[in-house]
């Protein structure tokens, strides 16, 4: 396995059932019917880690939605639900969570020229 999989690879399959616990019961049924599917289980920890992240882009309330679908559906991959959260968030008028505000993040103005800087790469008319 990659050294950057080696860490949630010593992961019990319960850890993820835990974990899309808190989540909601569509979404602990998702990962379940994953991990039941799976001769290996370690094989399933990438697809359960990306439904359970999947909720911070969206909102959980999509997500739980979406695996309620893909089992409907017997769709269980991350691609899967990803396309059917968008497509619900996008019917019920939900953009994307709005970006992060922070004193450090410098917006789309500080990239400005201004009359107090010179651009050397403009040519003066």
């Amino acid at each position: 396995m990659p050294k950057n999989h080696q860490a949630y690879g010593a992961w019990p399959p319960s850890r993820f059932v835990k974990w899309a616990k808190k989540i909601g019961p569509y979404t602990t049924a998702l990962v379940e019917e994953n991990f039941s599917r799976a001769h290996v289980p370690v094989q399933v920890y990438r697809r359960c880690m990306g439904i359970l992240k999947l909720g911070g882009e969206y909102g959980q309330t999509a997500r739980e939605r979406a695996c309620q679908l893909a089992l409907r559906r017997d769709q269980l991959s991350t691609a899967a639900v990803k396309q059917l959260v968008k497509r619900i968030a996008a019917e019920h008028h939900q953009a994307p969570l709005p970006p992060i505000e922070h004193e450090n993040i410098r917006g789309a103005d500080y990239y400005l020229p201004n009359e107090t800087t010179e651009c050397s790469y403009i040519q003066p008319s």
